[in-house]
Order: structure tokens, then sequence, then C-alpha cells
């Protein structure tokens, strides 16, 4: 095996698997393996405090242990998803955890997981930011995660949106207010934002348009009633090109009037609806409403495709009678215009019962009622726009939506 030309070698390990297992059997064969094994093992680490038994995810104390080992290692380490530590968590971890993030220096993706960050001791937050510095540095794309994080500074919100390039913000309860954000004599990097519920972000995000102006690509998941304040971004939004917004829970009569804003320069947009109820299929159903409000005042010539999902909820002792209401004329034109323009448009329907207790074979025969019912339903009420190549998908789904 050592006679192997290097970029045969490199073919072979770029090959396997992402498993770790794997990886370190190879590793093993022969020394030209070893490093380019290594790299691909240490390039992603997923870490904890206390025992790691997390799916995936190592301790603290057993990847300091090995870094000691090997210091060499850290500078392979490229990704880390880090669980921040429990309230109850001893000292001493805390000491380790934070020795290993100021070791990392090579990093261009970090996802902070869940805790609290005013619950972090002062030494701890200055290594974690001294790992979000890193990836701000990285000289290409870098990735910024903050997923259930109570209690985020709305400043580091703030550094986020002007550091980094991709930034995601996920269920962030608690936000503290601020009545002033530090001013930013930077050039903004961000090309990819993603808010998912957390609707106390939208005034810190707001209070930087710059940032807004840069960006490529936006998913926006919120509550019905959040959307509004969240649609106000789209204001600033004059270089996005892929934006995705997703409708969490029930919807209400406040959202109709939701409208994009008619100057975007979209080339792929997404639209999801979720927990629509299957009863309001009916002659008063809002959902055909609020998405010709949404869209129908968008001049979009670069627009290339346009995806609708409802994710519906049925029960399994309700009959699939439905009834498209007078509001699907106007979405027809809607559609209608857009396909004459050259647009994709895919419309699908995801099933799924609530409360289910039967056998999968017979969920899924029911479900098959309501799919074939919806499918008959818009081939009636979107006549035009079907006739013009609308594509309609309808399936039902053994999840829970």
């Amino acid at each position: 095996m050592d006679a192997l030309p290097p970029e045969l070698t490199a073919l072979i390990v770029d090959a396997l698997p992402e498993n770790r297992d794997c990886l370190a059997v190879c590793s093993l064969v022969g020394s030209q393996f070893k490093e380019l094994c290594q790299r691909r093992i240490f390039a992603n680490i997923r870490l904890c405090c206390g025992p790691g038994k997390r799916g995936g995810f190592i301790s603290c104390v057993a990847a300091a242990s090995h870094l000691d080992a090997f210091p060499h290692l850290a500078a392979y380490v490229k990704e880390i998803q880090l669980f921040l530590p429990e309230p109850d968590t001893p000292e001493s971890e805390l000491e380790v955890l934070g020795s290993i993030l100021r070791r990392l220096n090579n990093i261009h993706d970090a996802q902070l997981l869940y805790g609290t960050w005013n619950r972090l001791s002062d030494p701890l937050r200055e290594a974690v930011l001294h790992l979000l510095e890193s990836v701000w540095r990285a000289p290409k794309q870098n990735q910024t995660v903050l997923f259930g994080v109570a209690h985020v500074p709305p400043e580091l919100i703030h550094r986020s949106l002007w550091r980094a390039s991709s930034l995601s913000l996920d269920l962030l309860p608690d936000l503290f207010p601020t009545d002033q954000l530090p001013a930013a004599t930077e050039i903004p990097h961000l090309r990819s934002l993603a808010i998912r519920s957390s609707g106390g972000v939208y005034p810190i995000v707001l209070a930087s348009p710059r940032c807004l102006r840069v960006l490529r690509s936006l998913c926006i998941q919120e509550k019905a009633n959040v959307m509004p304040l969240a649609l106000d971004l789209l204001g600033f939004c004059s270089s996005l090109e892929q934006l995705a917004i997703v409708y969490e829970g029930a919807l209400t009569l406040r959202n109709p009037p939701n409208r994009l804003p008619p100057q975007l320069h979209l080339h792929h947009l997404e639209i999801y609806l979720r927990a629509v109820k299957v009863s309001s299929i009916s002659s008063s159903w809002i959902v055909p409403e609020i998405l010709s409000n949404l869209i129908g005042q968008l001049t979009m010539p670069v627009l290339r495709t346009l995806r609708v999902q409802l994710d519906i909820r049925t029960w399994s002792y309700r009959e699939p009678t439905y009834d498209p209401p007078p509001s699907m004329q106007a979405l027809d034109r809607v559609f209608e215009g857009l396909l004459h323009e050259g647009v994709v448009i895919d419309l699908v329907a995801v099933y799924c019962e609530t409360y289910n207790y039967s056998a999968a074979k017979e969920m899924l025969l029911r479900l098959g009622n309501h799919v074939d019912a919806f499918i008959s339903a818009m081939r009636r009420g979107l006549a035009t726009s079907v006739e013009k190549g609308l594509k309609l998908d309808a399936r039902g789904s053994q999840r829970n939506l």
C-alpha cells in the first residue's frame, strides 16, 4: 500500500463514507492514509459536557484528552456542533471546554445548541466568542448557527449579522431588549439568513438594513401572527435571489393582507403552509386568498421556480368533500400570469392523519381518498393554470406534520 501514488490515496479516502469507524480503520492501513483519514475524522466534531451520550456527540473531557495527546488535530477541525453546558456542569469541565474552544482557529462553521447564554461563566463566554471570531475570520464562506439558546445578547446577533456569511437563528427565546446597538463600520458579508421561530430578533435585524441589501438567500419560518413583522425584512432585500416562507401553526384572517414587495428580483420562491386543517378546505378556505395576496403584486422578470406546499392534517373519520372557494379564481389568474412568463410552478399537498392509531396501510388508503379529492378540486379551481402547465402533486405521509 505504501507504493500507491498520493493522488490515488486521496481518491480512495475521499470515496469512503462519512463513518468514523471506517475512516479510523483505513488510517491504520498505511502511513500515507493516516493524515488524510484524520483530517476527515476531525473535520467535524460534535461536543458536549458530561458523559457524551447524546447521539454522535463526544464529551469535552474525552476530546481534550485526545487533543492533548495529538495537538496537531486541532488544526483539522473545520466544523463544530456544541451543546452549551447545563448550569450544574462542574467548573473543571467548563475549564476544559474553554481550553478546547481556544485551540480551534481554523473553524468556518459553528453551531451553538441550546443552553442559556447568561448562565455561562465569563471565561467560557469569552472562549465561545473567540470561537465565533475564528469562524468569522474564515477566508471563504462561513456559517454561524444559534439554535435554542436563551438570552442571546442582541449585540451578539447584531455582530453575527455583520460578520457571518451564512447565519441561522432558530428557536431563540427570551431575548433581552436593547435601546441602541453599536454602529457598524465594516462591509457586511451576509449572503444567507434563516430565521425560525425567533420573533424577537426582527427589530435587531431591521436595525441593520445594509446587511439585508446584500442577502442572496432568506428563509423565514414563523407563526402566522408573527409573519407580518417578518415580511418587513423584504423591503430591504434588493439583491435577494432565493426566498422561502414557512407559515407555522394555524392560519388566521390576519394573514391575507400579507404581501411581498413588488420590487423583488427573485429566482426561486418557496411558500410552505403548515398545519392546514382539512376542515377548512371549503367555500370559506382562506389559503387561496393568502397566496394570491402574497404573490399577486409581484413583478419578478427573473423568477424561474415557484413551489407552494401545503401540509394538511386530517382525521380518520372525516370524508373528503372539497368545494373550491371563489378566491381560487384570483389565484388561478396569478398562477396563469406567472406561467405565461415561463415560471415553473409546483403545488404540493402532503396529508397526514391526526391522532392516527391504525395500521400504516389502512391509514395511507384513507389518505389516498383525500389526495384524489384534493387533486380533483385543484383541477377544477385552477383549471386555466393546470392547462398552462401548473404541476399538481399530493401524497399521504405517515409522519406527524
